[in-house]
């Protein structure tokens, strides 16, 4: 991303954020899931009672890591210098759904490009021009990993909501 300092400082300030999204859980449906897996498993050595018991433990699992992530968006952390949920918000109505509902993935797609929040967000070493530093501009450059496709779409919607920024989008194998 590169443009006038002001808008990319404007930007690099409301693109932090704690680099989670904040899905509704449920831990009933959830232990339910589970419980029907382990019990339908054909190969299935556990009781019963076993897989209730393994079912329960993935909820407790789950429960505490959620809450770990809701503690994240709730305190305003902003360790993630490129979160896509505060630039792009996921709307309340689909956070409510959660994440594996269909209309909520589509929305990601659509929105974003990729279905997840991106991963090992980081900004790379800025490189020093004497013509950047003449005009006035700056320039930032983010390396991440996103799962199965690059997040082309949000990249779209960026270049719209800030028009004074250049924003360009490189796969690379590693950073």
């Amino acid at each position: 991303m590169a443009g006038p300092e002001r808008e990319a400082g404007e930007f690099e300030r409301r693109a932090r954020g704690p680099g989670v999204i904040p899905w509704y859980f449920d831990g009933d449906v959830l232990e339910e899931d589970i419980f029907l897996m382990a019990i339908q498993a054909p190969d299935r050595s556990l009781t019963v009672e076993g897989c209730r018991i393994l079912a329960h433990q993935f909820r407790l699992r789950a429960e505490e890591q959620h809450s770990q992530v809701l503690a994240l968006a709730e305190a305003g952390d902003t360790r993630c210098p490129l979160d896509l949920h505060a630039l792009l918000p996921v709307p309340e109505n689909l956070l409510r759904r959660g994440q594996s509902d269909s209309r909520s993935r589509a929305w990601l797609r659509e929105q974003w490009g990729v279905e997840n929040a991106l991963r090992k967000v980081v900004v790379l070493p800025e490189k020093k021009s004497r013509s950047t530093k003449s005009i006035k501009s700056r320039a930032l450059q983010y390396g991440f990993f996103s799962e199965k496709s690059l997040p082309e779409r949000a990249v779209m919607r960026l270049t719209e909501l800030w028009p004074a920024l250049n924003f360009t989008l490189v796969e690379c194998e590693a950073f």
